[in-house]
């Protein structure tokens, strides 16, 4: 198994209990009016005056490059006071503080001293500058960035209120099955269209996140959904642009300056075979450390992952030990997502499972594409490439069109009650009619009965007149 690399961000724990990221110190209650109500605040440091005790003589380490991006950076740290810190990990240490310009609250990032060499100085200058050229609401502006008086890298950026995904998730699958949980699914589902079109637009302009896991989603509780921690992210470039740039001559390709001078080049702070992410959440070429392979595609296994938790509620891939995780990532067991997804609509479980292939080519081709068939789905229409049942058609056109199908379920159910009212005004004519023919036929056979009777009766008398008149004497009615 290749080792990640130990220098800054590398593998990180699973899930929840990941090592502490930036994200979780943006973490806001909803109903906390005080940032540092359920955060813990570290008083062992003053966040102002890291490296005191030897100004600057850590930039003696670095290599000449290094040290002239930093003096090329303003000092802009006297415009912050009231430094809190917040404990933290990772490459950064995290703290808010009081933008004396603006009379605002800022969250302010700078590097962990203890990691302070090239690869992680680099680093952190280029999450600050990939953050800060992303201009999207759905990404935490930048402010400023720059050094504190002790020539440490730092930046700026907005406060961010609300709580993570995670902790949504947590209260979704809490919730008993019934309306208030089918609504809390829609606005989840909502919330990570938001997410898909947020990483759409970072692929847009070339930028990979690396890092998409529930814990750097940020959930607002104004319906701001905020992807938060680039600091794995880099840049990637399309070959059409290659193609393009190698078509100029070459005198002129010299000449003309990169269009983002402080962005480190695709693969110079990304060793092939270092693995890069959160185990639980990275694509199988994330967890194999085959960084060339790693593009838009890698996000969007990654979204997939966590639509994947958002349907089941269970993580597809974590375990109770890091290397059995990556194990699983890596094997990506398709037959046994699919049964754990066959309670789940259809059409979302299709989306899941094609982000979560395991080849690169079967996947969306970016978040754009899977941000469209999010979108085709809440709208109710149907998703290309997903072939329908008459009852999966109904049942969408039923979805898209309530108020059509509330009227014909009205009529129809008019319809059956109309019918059935008739139905049982036919019966009972029709249990009258047999009952009166009933009646007639014994009325008639009675009277058959008595007709037959004295039909008899008369015919005995017929004969005993009979038997009289031919037993007299012949003159015994004759007068004297």
């Amino acid at each position: 198994m290749v080792q990640p690399w130990q220098g800054g961000h590398g593998v990180h724990g699973l899930g929840a209990a990941s090592t502490q990221e930036e994200s979780l110190a943006l973490v806001h209650p909803l109903t906390s009016t005080n940032y540092f109500e359920s955060n813990e605040v570290s008083d062992l440091e003053d966040e102002l005056r890291w490296g005191e005790q030897n100004p600057r003589s850590w930039m003696a380490s670095l290599d000449v490059e290094t040290q002239r991006r930093l003096t090329q950076i303003p000092l802009g740290w006297l415009r912050f006071s009231t430094c809190q810190p917040m404990t933290g990990g990772g490459c950064g240490k995290i703290c808010v503080a009081n933008d004396g310009q603006l009379n605002r609250q800022v969250v302010i990032k700078k590097i962990n001293p203890e990691l302070l060499n090239d690869r992680a100085i680099r680093r952190f200058l280029n999450e600050a500058r990939i953050t800060a050229q992303l201009e999207h609401p759905g990404i935490a502006p930048v402010y400023e960035l720059g050094v504190d008086d002790q020539g440490l890298p730092f930046y700026a950026m907005k406060q961010l209120r609300g709580q993570t995904l995670t902790k949504s998730l947590t209260d979704y699958v809490a919730l008993p099955s019934g309306a208030a949980k089918d609504r809390m699914r829609h606005e989840l589902l909502q919330r990570y269209l938001s997410v898909c079109q947020t990483v759409a637009f970072a692929h847009q302009h070339d930028v990979i996140h690396r890092d998409l896991k529930p814990d750097n989603i940020m959930l607002g509780q104004f319906a701001e959904t905020t992807v938060v921690d680039w600091g794995l992210a880099r840049t990637i470039k399309r070959s059409h642009d290659r193609k393009s740039r190698d078509r100029v001559s070459p005198a002129l390709r010299d000449a003309t300056p990169p269009t983002t001078p402080w962005i480190d080049t695709p693969g110079s702070l990304t060793v092939q075979g270092t693995v890069m992410g959160t185990a639980a959440y990275m694509s199988p070429e994330q967890a194999q450390g085959l960084n060339d392979r790693v593009d838009q595609r890698s996000d969007v296994f990654s979204l997939g992952v966590i639509l994947f938790e958002l349907l089941t509620g269970r993580s597809p891939f974590a375990a109770a030990t890091l290397p059995k995780t990556i194990d699983n990532v890596i094997n990506c067991n398709r037959a046994d997502l699919s049964k754990r997804l066959q309670h789940c609509p259809r059409p979302l479980a299709w989306i899941c499972l094609k982000a979560m292939s395991p080849n690169l080519e079967e996947r969306h081709p970016s978040a754009s594409s899977l941000a469209h068939d999010m979108e085709t789905y809440l709208a109710g229409q149907p998703i290309a490439g997903l072939s329908e049942s008459c009852f999966e058609r109904f049942d969408r056109w039923a979805s898209k069109h309530r108020g059509a199908f509330r009227n014909l379920f009205s009529g129809l159910l008019i319809l059956l009650l109309v019918l059935t009212v008739a139905a049982s005004l036919g019966l009972r004519l029709s249990v009258s009619h047999q009952a009166e023919q009933h009646e007639m036929l014994r009325v008639s056979q009675a009277s058959e009965l008595e007709r037959e009777t004295l039909q008899s009766e008369n015919e005995a008398l017929r004969n005993e007149l009979k038997q009289l008149r031919e037993t007299r004497p012949p003159n015994q009615f004759q007068n004297p």
